[in-house]
């Protein structure tokens, strides 16, 4: 539809809502429900090594989130987690 829009000289204006509104959040599920308040308090102390070591051994588990982690990665060019 955006495409469309993009095309279309008669539509001034679009709203467009992303599926995925919190990426942080949709991760942190992934590794259990209320994950996302330890790993925001990880984030805070620049404890990367142990948010990397928690997002890696999770993506070895699920191959979704191993697939969203190197995503997010390649995306970012971040060269870790």
């Amino acid at each position: 539809m955006i495409r469309a829009a993009a095309f279309e000289p008669r539509i001034t204006h679009v709203a467009a809502f992303d599926i995925l509104d919190d990426e942080f959040e949709a991760g942190a599920r992934q590794i259990r429900r209320g994950a996302g308040v330890v790993l925001r308090m990880l984030v805070a102390a620049h404890a990367r090594r142990l948010i990397n070591s928690i997002a890696y051994h999770v993506a070895s588990l699920k191959p979704v989130t191993q697939w969203a982690l190197q995503q997010g990665m390649h995306i970012t060019g971040a060269a870790g987690a």
